[in-house]
């Protein structure tokens, strides 16, 4: 910690944001638990399990990987619909543009 303007405390890490504000954003239908497959810059593709967040951003952790990676929630990045989605009530928020 370190004092800013004012006095006031300054946090020095980046402040969390959470699995719905990623949601309700990026209009993705990220959540702990949910499995997506990222497409790595040469074209091969890995599946993943979505462990958390950091900031704006999802932490996967690849399937044969022990530590969690850093992702984008839109780039490079698809969605694995969950096991029975018609039954969990689940839905992608609309988008802006969509009407």
């Amino acid at each position: 910690m370190r004092l800013g303007q004012g006095g006031r405390l300054l946090a020095l890490w980046e402040p969390r944001m959470s699995m719905d504000y990623i949601r309700h954003s990026y209009g993705v239908p990220a959540q702990r638990g949910g499995r997506v497959t990222w497409w790595e810059t040469l074209g091969a593709q890995v599946v993943g399990t979505i462990v958390g967040t950091r900031g704006h951003y999802l932490r996967v952790r690849l399937d044969g990987e022990t530590r969690a990676r850093t992702l984008h929630p839109t780039w490079r990045i698809g969605y694995h619909e969950p096991p029975n989605a018609e039954l969990s009530g689940h839905q992608r928020p609309a988008r802006k543009d969509e009407k």
